[in-house]
């Protein structure tokens, strides 16, 4: 795509863009209660069947093997210390620790917004039909809901899934990802963004002070649900802030949505187009003019750069 059709886009777009942000900012302005949120009926999921496997979508900085024999601009990534991928199960957890290869203690970055936590070794979570139930809540709600889900398992008693009715287990044990992580070395973090929605301000500004102040001898895991579209939003910006003063959006963007092998054609076009483009556009500019000391906010600025 040539600059000029990029800059009708972003354009077009804006107007799409400047709605989100007025729609975050209306929902962080209200006294958020559990009777606010979305009254469609919640089920229970199994999240993921890949117990004993490395997590789909796993892709890690210690290993651009992917890049070989590429015309892929790579300046900057190795150093990058971050990883990617689907939600993991207590099972496969040490696999992917073993195969982020890092040399340092690693962080796990949790964007999941949903109420989710582990049944036995199994991850499991509770959705509605649009993935939502928790929009509205802040941090320590979505808590709250969450271990109250979690106590409410029944336990020494058979039990199904929603999406998996032919999968039966007897729960015997239930618990956070936070208890499960910090079990195995790891810290923790939780970002809560809602599936299939960008980041609201209030979290870009989390995340931005949290690489502002983090360890130099850190690595950073990110996983959303599928490893798609949370986990790539934010290894994006993720590299933008470390590399926006040495590498263009579009070789960053093209990087990011080609470094798993296994993300369809559609999916690497969503991060090239549409509210995604046009939001990663906006944090590159704000990161590229504000790269030293992130002052102002990024709330702040948005304001006054729609």
């Amino acid at each position: 795509m040539n600059k000029k059709n990029r800059k009708k886009i972003i354009a077009l777009l804006s107007c799409i863009f400047l709605c989100l942000f007025l729609l975050g900012a209306a929902s962080e302005g209200k006294s958020n209660n559990l009777s606010d949120t979305n009254s469609d009926e919640i089920h229970l999921i199994l999240d993921i069947m890949r117990f004993d496997q490395l997590p789909t979508h796993f892709r890690t900085t210690a290993d651009l093997s992917v890049f070989n024999n590429t015309n892929i601009n790579t300046k900057g990534m190795s150093t990058l210390n971050i990883s990617g991928s689907e939600q993991f199960s207590k099972t496969n957890l040490p696999l992917l620790v073993d195969a982020i290869k890092s040399p340092y203690k690693i962080t796990d970055i949790d964007l999941r917004q949903e109420s989710h936590g582990f049944i036995n070794e199994l991850p499991i979570s509770w959705a509605n039909a649009r993935d939502n139930a928790n929009a509205g809540l802040n941090l320590s709600q979505i808590n709250m809901r969450e271990n109250k889900l979690l106590k409410s398992v029944p336990l020494n008693k058979p039990l199904t899934f929603y999406n998996r009715p032919d999968v039966t287990i007897t729960p015997t044990v239930t618990y956070t990802e936070e208890t499960l992580v910090k079990s195995n070395g790891l810290s923790y973090i939780r970002i809560p963004v809602t599936d299939f929605d960008l980041p609201d301000n209030s979290a870009v500004d989390y995340f931005l002070n949290l690489v502002k102040n983090q360890s130099k001898n850190s690595w950073l895991h990110f996983h959303c649900k599928e490893g798609v579209g949370r986990t790539t939003t934010f290894m994006i910006m993720y590299d933008i802030i470390k590399n926006c003063n040495y590498v263009s959006l579009d070789d960053i963007i093209t990087r990011q949505v080609n470094f798993p092998v296994s993300f369809k054609e559609e999916t690497k076009a969503e991060f090239s187009q549409g509210k995604e483009f046009v939001f990663l556009s906006k944090f590159y500019e704000y990161c590229k003019s504000n790269a030293k000391d992130n002052n102002p906010s990024w709330s702040n600025w948005i304001k006054l750069h729609i």
